[in-house]
């Protein structure tokens, strides 16, 4: 990976340039959560995400662990989340363990409104905000549990595909 970055001008001190980082599309909706991530949040935010690596090396945010996440209990997700530090989840269809939160996502939809969604599986979420927060970070189309709903199913299509 080192050498792929050098190779292609990929480096974080360059900024996020989205052209020259990703192989394919998916990549580069992933590329764009990151590159807002960098603008638009508070540099102490924290992120739960299953690239954790991406996360810090371009845009310098902590996450937490994805492994403690994924075996929380639905009930406790939120709060368990909030005791590590975490203001958002990125979700991705190119980290495979996210599947894992699918029981989570479900059940706390509703406390995690959609802030920037690039694909249908390509979705930023803020922690422990009512949906119909009006904050302007908030994506104004964004139904949360709708866009969980899609998400799954479309990872769920990809695992038949595989």
């Amino acid at each position: 990976p080192a050498e792929w970055v050098r190779r292609n001008k990929c480096r974080r001190t360059e900024g996020i340039r989205v052209a020259q980082c990703a192989w394919w599309p998916e990549q580069a909706r992933y590329f764009e959560a990151l590159r807002f991530i960098q603008a638009n949040l508070p540099k102490d935010a924290v992120i739960l995400t299953a690239k954790s690596g991406a996360l810090y090396y371009y845009t310098g945010h902590k996450s937490i662990s994805f492994a403690g996440a994924r075996v929380q209990h639905p009930d406790n997700f939120v709060a368990w989340l909030k005791r590590q530090g975490a203001s958002h989840i990125l979700l991705t269809s190119l980290a495979d363990p996210e599947r894992r939160l699918f029981p989570s996502l479900d059940a706390n939809c509703r406390q995690m409104p959609v802030v920037k969604s690039y694909t249908p599986t390509t979705l930023l979420l803020a922690i422990d905000a009512p949906v119909d927060a009006t904050s302007s970070e908030m994506d104004p189309e964004g139904d949360a549990c709708a866009a969980v709903d899609d998400y799954q199913a479309l990872m769920r299509v990809w695992d038949v595909e595989e």
